[in-house]
């Protein structure tokens, strides 16, 4: 996860890019994570609906 401005991102990508992940000086840590894909798509639904409700 990171910031960008006043929002937090969690960029997902694949395993084999961890080592120049972690050797670039902008980024922290990277390093695997476990997800519920059914919290994950609840999230996903919540975040549309405030998304749209702010246009």
């Amino acid at each position: 996860m990171t910031r960008l401005g006043n929002r937090t991102v969690l960029a997902v990508g694949q395993f084999s890019a961890l080592r120049l992940l972690n050797s670039h000086p902008a980024i922290e840590t990277a390093g695997p994570i476990n997800i519920d894909s059914e919290r994950f798509a609840q999230f996903v639904a919540i975040a549309k609906r405030r998304h749209q409700a702010s246009r």
